[in-house]
């Protein structure tokens, strides 16, 4: 088989894959729509976020330095 024949046959597969896609159906795909909050507000920051950033920079730059040392 030919480079020039492979690139037919995966072009015939990647076309009947493509036909024969399973698709949700519609009845699922308004549930779904109607299930979704349309105008949601994105979840708060948490209250004490840059005591959490600085924890967690603190905790990464005491294990790099660790891993430095070998321990």
């Amino acid at each position: 088989m030919s480079r020039d024949d492979e690139i037919i046959a995966d072009l015939r597969l990647a076309q009947r894959l493509a036909d024969e896609r399973p698709v949700p159906r519609a009845s699922w795909r308004g549930e779904l729509r109607r299930g979704l909050p349309a105008g949601a507000l994105p979840p708060a920051r948490p209250r004490r976020l840059r005591l959490l950033i600085a924890a967690y920079g603190l905790s990464g730059a005491v294990l790099l330095g660790l891993a430095a040392l070998g321990i």
